[in-house]
């Protein structure tokens, strides 16, 4: 099971998105071609907690990201679902998914749009 480092939060600066009280990383990680299912399943989670534990907290997702279409978000969520959840707390009825660092440091904010439930 996946441990989150305890200062993945001190390594990147978080900037407000507008008024939406949203704080975002400089740095985003995309899942285009890195994230289908044609890639190796231990690979994507070594660049999603990688990631993650540099303070990456938004992750770039489409219905039409894979290859296959829709593929990375498929696997995003089984990540999410077996590695990720101790550390999300669900918003749902926004557009992407974005990561909020918690003053706690132990959770980001998912926020889930309509084809995360692929």
């Amino acid at each position: 099971m996946y441990t989150a480092s305890e200062t993945r939060y001190d390594k990147m600066i978080y900037r407000r998105c507008g008024k939406s009280g949203l704080k975002l990383p400089a740095v985003s990680l995309g899942m285009w071609h890195n994230f289908g299912s044609v890639n190796d399943m231990e690979n994507m989670k070594k660049i999603l907690f990688t990631a993650f534990d540099n303070g990456i907290t938004h992750f770039d997702l489409a219905n039409n990201y894979g290859p296959v279409y829709g593929s990375a978000e498929e696997n995003m969520g089984r990540i999410l679902k077996s590695d990720l959840m101790p550390y999300a707390t669900p918003k749902p009825k926004t557009l992407e998914l974005f990561g909020e660092p918690q003053p706690d440091g132990k959770t980001f904010t998912a926020f889930h749009n309509y084809s995360m439930r692929q």
